[in-house]
C-alpha cells in the first residue's frame, strides 16, 4: 500500500486550512493536477472500491502495457487490456496511440496479489502546455536514453 494515496485523501477531505484554501470541487481539482501518485478508496454504485492513479510520463509501452513515470522518480506498469479507455485531449483514441515520451494520468482497480499490477482502465493523454510541461509538471518531451558503447 502506498502511504501517499492515504495522505492525499486526508487532505482532500480534511476541509479548508490556511489563506486561500479552496473546498469542494475546486478544492479537489487542484489537488487532483498535483497528485502524483497514490491508492485511494471510493464509493461506487457496485461497493466500495480501491483504485490506483498516477500521473507522469510513459517511459515504456507496448499492447498489453505501459510504464509511467511521476516527477517524485516512482515508476509502476499498469496492464492494459481490452476495456482500456484511451483519451488524448479529450477526444476517444486507442491504446495503440500511446507513445513513450507523452503526458499522461493512469487511473484504474489497483493491484492485487493475483494480478501483480494495476490494470489501466482510463488513459488520459495530457497536452503539452506551451513551457514543455503537462500535467504535474512533467517534461513532454521524450526522455533520453543512453547506451553503453
Amino acid at each position: 500500500s502506498r502511504g501517499a494515496g492515504s495522505t492525499a485523501v486526508a487532505a482532500a477531505s480534511a476541509g479548508p486550512s490556511g489563506p486561500g484554501a479552496t473546498t469542494g470541487r475546486r478544492g479537489l481539482r487542484a489537488l487532483g493536477s498535483r497528485l502524483l501518485h497514490g491508492e485511494l478508496t471510493v464509493r461506487t454504485k457496485n461497493g466500495v472500491r480501491t483504485v490506483d492513479t498516477q500521473a507522469g510520463t510513459v517511459t515504456t509501452v507496448s499492447s498489453t502495457s505501459l510504464t509511467v513515470r511521476s516527477a517524485d522518480g516512482f515508476s509502476l506498469t499498469w496492464t492494459l487490456g481490452s476495456d482500456t479507455v484511451v483519451r488524448d485531449a479529450g477526444v476517444r483514441s486507442s491504446a495503440a496511440a500511446i507513445a513513450v515520451g507523452q503526458t499522461v494520468r493512469v487511473l484504474g482497480p489497483a493491484a492485487t496479489s493475483s494480478t501483480g499490477s494495476p490494470t489501466a482502465r482510463l488513459v488520459s493523454v495530457r497536452p503539452a502546455t506551451a513551457t514543455g510541461t503537462g500535467a504535474g509538471g512533467q517534461a513532454s518531451a521524450t526522455p533520453s536514453t543512453s547506451s553503453s558503447t
